[in-house]
């Protein structure tokens, strides 16, 4: 006889409506699904069972509970409390405001002489979570906006391009952020096309100023390090930078601010690293250790994954100007290509890269393959935190990610 000391019933459903200009022509697209899911937990062991044609919660609930008797993966689940209520994110708006940003944008862009696709998405999302046997109904209604721009241009046979993704619980607010990115872009392809190779005589330790999504995505890898299920972590009390302060914050007024995470634990603000300490990892219901709390849980129809909503990292006292001076000479990035975990770096590929030179106050575009940051000395590679904050959306494990961070003075290898 099972004994359950867990069960709930899920509803989720997402409308989706897009608005792409690709190569000169407009598409509009829709689309919606809804997905029922049952969790059970009983004898250390979770089984879920979810399906987009079955909503009978009964069928569902004897598939998971039969489920139960192959289970050979013992696992703690932490009861603790359970959120109830409903709370609403985002404003909705005319969707003919979405079709204008679409077309505006494009039409700057090829305006500049550049071709680009550019993608405007507005998600509507409804998530129900009813706990069996406990009255608990949790039930969240977010409208999401999300933009993709990527220009791209042909000149002397070399291609150029680059991308954006930008989200925002308010059209206003995706208007406000796109009319940032424009120039940003040009930039970008200008430099990719006047980069050189930087000198091989160059290549070692460098001092490299991460601005732009470049911040973010440093902490972003990072905070890999602080998830309460990976085998590889920073120790607690672990010295970082002396005047680091990163939090899981779901009360910042980001696009995916939260009153209860996907196991229905509450939010609550979460201290990662304090004063350059680390003092905690993400947690879910099951990855938990002696002294910390769940929350971070992300995933319904899987095992919850600890994973971060909001990031944000603390800024500092510097401006952008005094991490240049720093140096004699330094590489600055803005955008990346590709960022990872592998072995005992962090591995960042730029998208685009700069070298300042302060004796002749110049910066010129170079190529870099790869600029590492060795996880081992963490405790020495930050070097300085600045006053701007920057912000960037990801994907994570197919969930969507939030971060800011301030632009960051780092010591790493150039390759």
């Amino acid at each position: 006889m099972q004994r359950i000391s867990y069960a709930d019933n899920i509803i989720y459903q997402e409308n989706v409506h897009e608005v792409a200009f690709r190569e000169g022509t407009i598409e509009e697209n829709e689309d919606t699904y809804k997905i029922f899911g049952v969790r059970i937990y009983a004898n250390n062991c979770l089984s879920i069972a979810s399906s987009n044609r079955v909503n009978d919660f009964n069928k569902l609930f004897d598939i998971a509970l039969k489920n139960l008797k192959e289970c050979r993966t013992r696992i703690n689940w932490f009861e603790g409390e359970y959120y109830t209520g409903k709370n609403k994110f985002g404003r909705e708006s005319d969707l003919k405001y979405l079709k204008e940003l679409v077309k505006n944008i494009a039409t700057t862009y090829i305006s500049k002489g550049l071709k680009v696709e550019v993608i405007g998405i507005c998600r509507e999302i409804l998530k129900e979570i009813n706990v069996l046997e406990q009255g608990s109904t949790a039930i969240e209604h977010r409208i999401l906006y999300e933009l993709y721009i990527y220009p791209y241009t042909l000149y002397m046979g070399r291609i150029a391009s680059t991308g954006h993704f930008i989200v925002d619980s308010s059209i206003n607010g995706l208007y406000d952020k796109a009319s940032n990115i424009i120039d940003e872009s040009l930039t970008n392809i200008v430099s990719q096309l006047n980069a050189r190779k930087l000198n091989p005589a160059y290549l070692g330790k460098w001092p490299v100023v991460l601005t732009g999504n470049a911040a973010p995505v440093f902490y972003h890898e990072l905070i890999h390090l602080l998830q309460g299920d990976e085998p590889v972590k920073l120790r607690i009390g672990t010295m970082l930078y002396r005047e680091l302060n990163i939090v899981e914050d779901p009360f910042y007024p980001g696009p995916l601010q939260r009153f209860f995470d996907d196991e229905l634990y509450p939010a609550w603000r979460r201290r990662l690293v304090e004063k350059g300490v680390v003092v905690d990892y993400l947690h879910t219901r099951t990855t938990l250790t002696p002294g910390s709390k769940p929350g971070n849980a992300r995933g319904l129809f899987t095992r919850s994954k600890p994973l971060h909503h909001q990031l944000i990292v603390g800024k500092g006292d510097w401006n952008f100007d005094e991490m240049l001076e720093e140096s004699k000479r330094c590489i600055i990035v803005r955008n990346i290509v590709e960022a990872h975990l592998s072995g005992d770096y962090i591995r960042i590929i730029p998208e685009e890269a700069w070298v300042y030179e302060k004796k002749r106050d110049s910066t010129t575009p170079v190529k870099i393959y790869e600029i590492a940051v060795p996880l081992s000395k963490l405790g020495e590679v930050i070097v300085g935190l600045g006053r701007t904050l920057h912000e960037r959306a990801s994907f994570e494990k197919n969930h969507l990610v939030y971060e800011v961070a301030p632009d960051t003075l780092i010591e790493a290898r150039i390759s």
